[in-house]
């Protein structure tokens, strides 16, 4: 463990060959780690009452986490959201966390509520630290059966939410396939080319997913995933990035996290699920949820939003020049047998 600073240039050499801390730059408005640990000292000075004096862990994604030590004693974890992100939002998204936690999930529980950090106006909130085992081998024995059935347990705790505040997942401009990428890392319309193949399974799982089907909507994490949740000897001990709620029919939240759940995000990720581990996935959600998915046409669209779920990780590992990344790996060994994996 060192300052805040060298956890920051830590982890932003590992982005050096994607154009460095693209994501810092938006959200902090300034590309040294210094003034980046800087910014975040003082949030953490105003909004806790006390300065950073030790930095555990940087990372960044869709927005930035900093694992860090308080002068007063305590760890905390400070995530700081794009500037798109609304307190609206950040404040429901913190309503979802409570709930869940209060049906005996381990989340995170907040302790900050939204406020401006930097220059940029950039949201940060604080959560309290879970302990962490590391990243779950999402194949190990009961860790399927444990992510499914927590995710149902999760749609069941967070059903009272206002959900005025949270969006729709997959945003999608009318006339466009893919909605914003939620990096500017990835430019899907400046690497289009070589992506044809991607793009048609992704018209094709939009076709079958979009489909209208009678189901109620709900609130859900959408980036269920070995990234963020933690299973230990069959049991969730830890989820994370609770910011990737949304408001969504089960059967598309529960398509993606059965795509993705064995993915970490990581250069060495473990291969993304294949038809039959999606099914194995949705059928353990369907056994333990109070309402399963609506049968038949239900359970297609969860098949066609596995499907676009592993197109979009496809485009994203295309346009950064990945030719062998978990998305493009499903893709490529069983195309759209998503689509008829849950019939």
């Amino acid at each position: 463990m060192g300052t805040l600073a060298e956890a920051i240039e830590d982890h932003w050499s590992t982005w050096a060959v994607h154009g460095g801390p693209v994501v810092d730059r938006l959200l902090f408005g300034v590309d040294r780690a210094e003034e980046v640990a800087a910014i975040v000292s003082d949030w953490c000075a105003t909004h806790l009452g006390s300065p950073v004096t030790a930095g555990h862990r940087w990372m960044t994604s869709v927005g930035s986490v900093a694992v860090v030590d308080l002068a007063d004693g305590r760890t905390v974890v400070v995530k700081v959201h794009q500037p798109d992100r609304s307190p609206r939002f950040l404040r429901a998204v913190q309503a979802v966390q409570g709930a869940v936690a209060s049906a005996g999930i381990a989340c995170p529980q907040p302790i900050a509520a939204p406020a401006p950090i930097g220059p940029t106006g950039s949201l940060a909130v604080a959560d309290t630290v879970l302990a962490d085992p590391g990243l779950t081998d999402g194949r190990a024995p009961g860790a399927v059966v444990a992510a499914a059935t927590t995710l149902a347990a999760a749609i069941t705790a967070a059903e009272s939410i206002d959900v005025a505040g949270l969006p729709a997942p997959f945003q999608v401009p009318p006339g466009h396939l893919w909605p914003r990428p939620h990096s500017p890392v990835f430019d899907f319309e400046a690497t289009h080319v070589g992506a044809e193949w991607i793009d048609a399974l992704a018209r094709r799982a939009r076709e079958v997913r979009d489909r209208p089907v009678e189901e109620r909507a709900c609130v859900a994490h959408t980036d269920w995933c070995s990234r963020n949740v933690r299973v230990v000897d069959g049991t969730v001990v830890a989820a994370y990035d609770w910011d990737a709620v949304t408001w969504v029919t089960p059967s598309i939240a529960v398509g993606q996290a059965a795509a993705l759940w064995p993915c970490t995000g990581e250069p060495d990720s473990p291969p993304a699920s294949s038809p039959t581990e999606l099914r194995a996935f949705v059928d353990a959600y369907d056994e333990s949820a109070v309402t399963p998915l609506c049968g038949g046409p239900g359970r297609r669209r969860t098949g066609a939003a596995a499907l676009y779920t592993l197109a979009y990780s496809a485009r994203c590992e295309h346009a950064i020049g990945r030719v062998d990344g978990s998305g493009t790996n499903a893709l490529r060994e069983h195309g759209d047998a998503y689509l008829h994996a849950l019939d």
